[in-house]
């Protein structure tokens, strides 16, 4: 049986500082990178914890969120298991949004700075998705 990887606390929070900072200091882009994957990692740890107090095998579940590589398809597996769930439309949209940024700059690339408004709002809404995820889990925020 595979083991659950556990998310180190102390990396969590330098990875949610550095974010912070790059954001404060107009790094839009750069916080936005690291804002994404502290949801992905928030969101996976719900998934797992969501399908435990449901009673789902908790190997089934391991393999799949070790394996599974779609931030699309780790918010359908928590939507299968929780379907309502406040958080599915939010972090589906926060997707299409990370994907419309990315393809968008590398597609219609002038200027950084025209994305700055949008990845300003993506960040926004990831920290919010952090804070709603971590208060999911019991950790008030």
């Amino acid at each position: 049986m595979a083991k659950p990887k556990r998310v180190n606390p102390n990396m969590f929070e330098g990875l949610q500082q550095a974010s912070t900072d790059a954001f404060l200091h107009g790094h839009y882009l750069q916080s936005a990178i690291i804002m994404f994957q502290t949801v992905e990692t928030l969101l996976r740890i719900v998934v797992l914890a969501t399908a435990q107090s449901r009673g789902i095998m908790e190997e089934v579940v391991v393999e799949t969120l070790q394996s599974e590589k779609s931030f699309y398809k780790l918010v359908f597996y928590l939507n299968l298991i929780d379907p309502d769930n406040i958080l599915i439309p939010r972090l589906y949209a926060y997707n299409n949004t990370r994907n419309n940024v990315m393809h968008g700059l590398f597609d219609e690339f002038e200027d950084i700075k025209e994305y700055d408004g949008t990845l300003k709002a993506f960040c926004q809404e990831g920290m919010k998705l952090n804070n709603d995820l971590l208060n999911m889990m019991g950790i008030n925020t």
